[in-house]
């Protein structure tokens, strides 16, 4: 199979003819009245078995509040008929808003909340019968890595270093500010009861805060190394949240099963194949969520800031593809190669505009990115071929080098 082909097919026959040429282990079926069944979720009941999940709209007022955009996204949700409508990522603090037009419920913009809340149950029922009620669940976020509460300034703050990802500036979250954080979770959640919701997610996916911190084995003290410290700050933010609002209440998780992302900065992962899935602690992490309090669990994976939107959903071009396009000539850069110590099995990727003698620690150089071990790196003086590479872009990340 080519390494990227078109999600393009025109019938059912089709998607099950490759389906079966990758050996996939799909199945599918013509009854589609699984859906239309009622499901319950916590204390509530769903009125059928469709949900919309989770996608935010980066357009919410200021303050945090709804918009008119808002309201129309969800009163068009509301009328689909879905019996689950999962609300886009919330935040908890302003720090670690995404952006400085993500969602964000406080004691002052509640009211705003309840009255979209209203209006969206209003919404379902006036399309789909008088009983329909969808189950409502808010999404509480912190963005950490990718938080950009204002002017669309970037203003990290990671549970760890990450040599794949940091960009610079990174700030690492301190074992206070996380104890503290807990309880932002905790009033976030009674608000979300408050104004009308049936429940909370505590998300966890997608390499924003708590789903890196479940993958921070470097990091020390009691929030990173061992899978238990790792795990910490999920189960006892769950835990409050739990006991702060009551059996009646649900509290969910959207989290990563798998990252894509190598050990030691991946979770889900094999620690010696980034692409092969480990459910260990996955599974282990499952188990400790429901012990927890946790009613309801959906389960992604991948980053969709990195380079490979495949994992996380379908795609039909590379973001990186008509760089690479105008590159392929370009013969005017040099590459070198340097195998990373402490990524097994991964080579950093360096393009230089004068000829380089060697690595060694005097000079900053240009990390172009990195590739997995066993694909040629080419020789020293060869043109650039960018398709060999794993990881590449601009000032993805600096190395020190003899130039």
């Amino acid at each position: 199979m080519a390494a990227h082909e078109k999600f393009d097919f025109k019938t059912l026959e089709a998607v099950k003819a490759k389906a079966q040429e990758l050996g996939a282990g799909l199945s599918f079926r013509d009854d589609l009245s699984p859906l239309f069944q009622p499901r319950k979720v916590g204390g509530r009941t769903a009125p059928n078995s469709m949900a919309v999940l989770p996608m935010e709209g980066c357009d919410s007022n200021t303050d945090g509040s709804p918009s008119e955009l808002v309201e129309r996204r969800y009163l068009r949700f509301a009328s689909g008929g879905a019996g689950l409508l999962w609300w886009e990522a919330c935040a908890v603090v302003p720090e670690g808003r995404a952006n400085e037009l993500q969602m964000m419920l406080t004691a002052s913009n509640r009211s705003k909340f309840a009255a979209l809340l209203q209006k969206t149950n209003a919404a379902a029922a006036q399309k789909n019968g008088a009983e329909h009620k969808p189950v409502n669940i808010l999404q509480l976020t912190h963005s950490g890595r990718y938080s950009r509460p204002e002017g669309h300034i970037a203003r990290p703050l990671v549970p760890q270093h990450d040599p794949l990802l940091d960009k610079g500036g990174e700030v690492v979250v301190t074992d206070m500010y996380l104890d503290a954080l807990t309880e932002r979770y905790v009033q976030s959640a009674l608000l979300a009861r408050e104004v009308g919701f049936d429940g909370v997610d505590i998300k966890s996916c997608h390499r924003y805060l708590l789903s890196e911190l479940l993958a921070s084995h470097t990091r020390g003290g009691k929030y990173g190394g061992s899978f238990e410290n790792r795990t910490r700050f999920l189960r006892q933010t769950i835990r409050a949240v739990r006991e702060a609002v009551g059996d009646d209440f649900i509290v969910a998780c959207r989290f990563n099963v798998f990252d894509a992302h190598p050990y030691p900065y991946g979770f889900g992962c094999d620690r010696e194949d980034m692409w092969k899935f480990d459910p260990t602690e996955p599974v282990a992490l499952v188990k400790m969520m429901v012990e927890n309090g946790v009613d309801l669990l959906s389960n992604s994976g991948g980053n969709p800031y990195y380079i490979y939107p495949q994992v996380t959903r379908p795609f039909d071009k590379s973001p990186e593809s008509q760089r690479r396009k105008d590159q392929k000539d370009d013969k005017s850069h040099q590459r070198f190669t340097h195998e990373v110590s402490d990524h097994p099995g991964i080579t950093m990727v360096c393009l230089f505009e004068k000829p380089v003698e060697s690595f060694e620690e005097k000079e900053f150089g240009r990390l172009f990115g990195f590739q997995k071990q066993g694909t040629k790196c080419g020789a020293q003086g060869e043109g650039v071929e960018p398709a060999d590479y794993r990881r590449d872009g601009d000032r993805q990340g600096e190395l020190f080098v003899q130039l």
